[in-house]
């Protein structure tokens, strides 16, 4: 295994970068997911080069921009607009049932809060395409298995 202490070098470098930020801005977005990347990387034992660290820099930046606009396009609804408490109990008791009948409850469950498939491929040594194609198979199921559909 190859000396990492120039892998460290540059992520201590962004750590440092990211600690004297006073500002919440896309650079600072890809920073952190540099910083995650690189971690990763260092964990798995991976060298990396050091071009690579400015475009994931850029990739996380534009992909914070790409996620602001779609906030923009599409805002959340914070308040719920049904306030009748058997709407979620239904829910409640559907989603348990669905956790009982599919064995891939975590991977539909982490998708739903909002993790892509690249972080979830890299935490879990998986394909991205063979994580779509079980998320499809969990939401056919789960359609047929739910009363609505």
């Amino acid at each position: 295994m190859e000396d990492q202490s120039v892998d460290w070098a540059e992520y201590a470098r962004i750590q440092e970068e990211l600690k004297k930020s006073k500002t919440s801005n896309d650079r600072q977005w890809g920073l952190e997911y540099a910083h995650n990347a690189i971690l990763g990387d260092i964990v798995k034992g991976n060298s990396f080069d050091r071009s690579d660290v400015e475009r994931r820099i850029r990739s996380g930046a534009r992909r914070n921009r790409y996620r602001t606009r779609l906030l923009r396009l599409q805002p959340i609804a914070w308040q719920p607009e049904n306030t009748d408490p058997s709407v979620a109990f239904e829910s409640r008791s559907a989603l348990k049932m669905l956790q009982a009948e599919v064995d891939d409850f975590d991977l539909i469950e982490k998708v739903a809060k909002g993790y892509n498939y690249d972080e979830l491929a890299t935490h879990g040594n998986d394909a991205v395409g063979a994580l779509r194609k079980r998320v499809s198979r969990i939401r056919k199921r789960a359609r047929t298995l739910l009363p609505d559909g």
